[in-house]
């Protein structure tokens, strides 16, 4: 039983990190909150922090959304800056909702890329405020 948590001195806790040529630890997220991209393993860390930094976004969470298909989207859920944006008439989401996929598209390679952004009032958290990605994936 101890050697499914450890290899050799190193505990297997499921995070997931890189360590670059000058020691520093960079860490990706957890092995179980990977999505899947066209067949790449992406981490919503990373998309999230691109997308963090965009001046209209105040919080975002990214999940993968399996579609009846069986094909898998990468959406991402944005808290505006603007809080009367996931009110506001469609053809006005629609456009800020490019503006962002564009800006994606700028800092991503592709296949980290969003391929849909919801605007969202909040984001679903837990008592102790992590974000709760498999409900995101769950709306409607």
């Amino acid at each position: 039983e101890e050697r499914a948590v450890y290899a050799d001195e190193w505990f297997i806790g499921g995070d997931l990190a890189r360590i670059d040529a000058d020691g520093y630890v960079y860490y990706h997220g957890r092995d179980n909150e990977l999505m899947n991209a066209s067949g790449y393993r992406v981490s919503p860390l990373e998309v999230e922090r691109c997308l963090q930094n965009h001046a209209d976004v105040a919080e975002v969470a990214v999940t993968e959304v399996r579609l009846p298909s069986q094909v898998s989207l990468i959406v991402a859920y944005i808290v505006p800056v603007d809080a009367e944006l996931p009110h506001a008439a469609e053809k006005k989401r629609n456009a800020m909702a490019i503006h962002i996929l564009r800006y994606a598209a700028q800092h991503l390679a592709e296949y980290k890329c969003p391929r849909k952004v919801e605007f969202v009032d909040h984001l679903p958290r837990t008592a102790s405020g992590k974000i709760q990605r498999r409900l995101l994936g769950e709306r409607k």
